[in-house]
């Protein structure tokens, strides 16, 4: 009878566990993508993984009207990756014209926006979002692995869920924390000077 109480509650407990690891997943996947939906149709012509497409202007409406203006351009909330801008014009004091090429690091969709700000205050006066598809096999690692790229995983004690951002940065979900893993962290690096950041949350009791 105590056995059976005992696998009772050791199961509630898991699916706790699981449960919250998942909440956080998709917490860190909402952070990562909120600024990155997908238009209704594609900004750029798919592209083979590695080759640049051809420029293409991408018009921002601003909210209001500013004398110095800055642009960025984001690949899932990070800058200078898969979507780059080559230049900016503006047409009226609240339209401008952003060129923008598509170099996809990776098969599949990927999602971007050009955002316009005030270059004195940095407020965010417009934003548009962009579209493309890389075409081109997936990712494959043929053994022996590299010795520079780290081993994910590598201490975890109870890893659940891995998600990727636009910069390559790896989150995973360790039992009630949230690790991450630089895309610039190799393991000679991580030896020396730990790159891998952990954030701790509250369990679940």
């Amino acid at each position: 009878m105590h056995a059976q109480v005992f696998d009772f509650f050791r199961v509630q407990r898991l699916l706790l566990r699981t449960s919250f690891a998942l909440f956080l997943l998709s917490l860190a996947s909402a952070v990562l993508h909120a600024q990155t939906p997908a238009p209704l149709t594609p900004t750029f012509p798919n592209t083979a993984v590695g080759s640049p497409s051809g420029a293409v202007s991408v018009p921002v409406t601003l909210s209001t009207p500013a004398v110095s203006l800055m642009y960025d351009v984001l690949t899932s909330g990070a800058s200078n990756q898969d979507f780059k801008g080559t230049g900016m014009t503006c047409q009226t004091s609240n339209t401008c014209t952003i060129n923008v090429t598509f170099t996809p690091k990776y098969a599949g969709p990927r999602y971007g926006a050009v955002v316009v700000k005030d270059f004195n205050s940095g407020d965010i006066l417009g934003t548009a979002y962009i579209y493309g598809v890389g075409t081109g096999p997936q990712a494959a690692f043929n053994a022996p692995l590299p010795p520079s790229l780290p081993t994910l995983g590598n201490g975890s004690s109870s890893p659940v869920s891995v998600a990727v951002d636009g910069a390559g940065n790896v989150y995973v979900v360790d039992g009630f924390s949230l690790e991450k893993f630089p895309a610039t962290c190799t393991t000679e690096m991580n030896n020396t000077q730990p790159c891998v950041t952990t954030i701790p949350t509250a369990p679940i009791t």
